[in-house]
């Protein structure tokens, strides 16, 4: 995936003449109307990818007083901090590695973060998997359950944590990534596909206001 022109994923489903990149006012995060001021963000999936690419540097730039950073991989996980503590040294980064698919280990995380800060503002559920592509009968089937289970599982048992870690009165924000791989069939993606229609279900589904209004 890292292999990738820039562009791949844009310019490969355009529907469009013109694809423009451009950072425009109304998503500027450095606008103070998009202010992140004194906010604690979790960012699942940060050490690489969106996380690390988009997600990181925009809730910095909003000035976020402090971004949880949290992936599977300890040490690719303390390469990204040091190079967001290089690139944004005005706010916190805690790092905490952590397997989303495991109640365990999600557990630990909020403990870590309710030590630190008390409780988060804002929760990206972003950390995701697609690695089994491919026909179903060659497919191994511990992997595809793997992959199901660390999109739809992972993403459920963070939001449940976050949720359970929030104050009563304290607002709070879940943003939950998706795909439009959960409303079509893509031959060699059943894992990826179904995981992500289940995300999409469990959380517009619920009914926590706080979840509608993050979707």
């Amino acid at each position: 995936m890292d292999s990738l022109p820039e562009d791949y994923f844009v310019t490969s489903m355009q529907f469009t003449k013109h694809v423009y990149r451009d950072t425009y006012p109304s998503i500027d995060p450095t606008s103070p109307a998009l202010s992140q001021k004194g906010k604690v963000i979790i960012i699942t999936g940060a050490s690489r990818g969106l996380g690390a690419r988009a997600f990181v540097p925009s809730f910095a730039k909003a000035g976020a007083k402090a971004i949880v950073l949290v992936a599977r991989d300890p040490e690719r996980l303390k390469t990204a901090e040091a190079e967001f503590k290089s690139s944004y040294p005005n706010t916190h980064f805690l790092s905490i590695s952590c397997d989303v698919s495991d109640e365990e280990s999600v557990k630990h995380l909020f403990a870590k973060v309710e030590e630190a800060f008390g409780h988060a503002n804002v929760l990206v559920n972003n950390a995701g998997v697609l690695q089994t592509g491919g026909n179903v009968k060659d497919v191994e089937g511990a992997a595809w359950w793997k992959e199901m289970t660390l999109n739809s599982y992972g993403n459920f048992l963070v939001t449940q944590y976050f949720l359970k870690s929030t104050p009563a009165d304290a607002k709070s924000t879940i943003i939950s990534l998706t795909t439009g791989a959960a409303h079509q069939v893509y031959p060699g993606l059943s894992a990826y596909a179904l995981s992500k229609l289940v995300v999409l279900l469990s959380q517009f589904s619920d009914p926590n206001p706080a979840l509608r209004r993050a979707l």
